[in-house]
């Protein structure tokens, strides 16, 4: 149906990763991005043109998460990193989610990590600190957004 209006804000995003709210000071453009490892599937072809298709059972991903370098969501991920270095197992894991409350789309995977802390720039002006979530088994859905 054309002439219909969609609605979307950025701050109608919620992120959350191993119980820790992040609920602003992000990045000035792209603040969050996802990305599976692996395709779904994999292809070949044989001589006479017969396909076949293979499924690749590898949900893992990578999500980045990108703070403006004055936002205290630093914090909590520094905290959240430091907590699970002093563990045994040297990392903290639990779950991470990402919901567009003006739509339909949902991305989260029960084990989720801080692979790494971001790279850190000092500059003439306020940055941007960059963090990198490993997720173990990614469960996303795509969907659109209400309309107005």
């Amino acid at each position: 149906m054309s002439g219909q209006t969609w609605g979307y804000s950025p701050r109608q995003i919620v992120l959350d990763i191993a119980g820790v709210g992040i609920d602003g000071g992000f990045g000035e453009d792209e603040f969050v991005n996802i990305e599976k490892q692996e395709d779904d599937t994999v292809d070949v072809a044989g001589v006479f043109g017969d396909v076949a298709v293979g499924v690749i059972h590898d949900d893992r991903a990578t999500a980045t998460i990108t703070l403006l370098q004055t936002a205290d969501g630093n914090d909590k991920l520094s905290q959240l990193r430091k907590t699970g270095r002093a563990t045994p197992l040297g990392v903290s894991i639990g779950a991470f989610n990402v919901r567009d409350l003006l739509g339909r789309s949902i991305h989260r995977s029960r084990s989720a990590w801080i692979q790494k802390p971001p790279t850190v720039t000092y500059a003439r002006g306020p940055g941007e600190r960059v963090w990198t979530i490993r997720l173990g088994h990614l469960e996303t859905f795509n969907g659109g957004n209400t309309t107005l």
